[in-house]
């Protein structure tokens, strides 16, 4: 039993709690990346919610992408336009123009939110 717990039932409340937490996150995701699919017609060959240091999300040179829970904090629109940004860099690895018409034909609020994220690694 980690130190910050007085007891065995916070212990367990506590992992009850970040489970509960993770699923709300995954199902969140599994959401937002379907409706991304259809309204880019790409998509990742798979992806993952993992701890990342420094960073929210992430495509890999596996065509995966790997996004931190902690996204979770964000807007719903926020979080659909960091996904939508990694599902870009399947098709284009640099924020070329085409990179940047894609975003900004689908994210109207584009620099909003850019500016929500400002700060924060993708």
């Amino acid at each position: 039993l980690p130190n910050k717990y007085k007891n065995n039932n916070e212990y367990i409340l506590d992992l009850a709690i970040d489970k509960m937490y993770e699923q709300i996150v995954k199902k969140e995701i599994d959401n937002i990346m379907e409706k991304i699919r259809l309204m880019l017609g790409i998509a990742p060959e798979d992806y993952f919610i993992e701890q990342l240091d420094g960073e929210i999300a992430k495509c890999t040179s596996k065509k995966e992408i790997i996004i931190s829970p902690e996204i979770i904090q964000f807007k719903r629109e926020t979080i659909e336009y960091v996904i939508a940004h990694e599902f870009c860099h399947l098709k284009y690895k640099t924020h070329c123009k085409s990179f940047n018409d894609i975003m900004e034909e689908n994210f109207e609020n584009y620099i909003k939110i850019e500016s929500e994220l400002s700060g924060y690694k993708f």
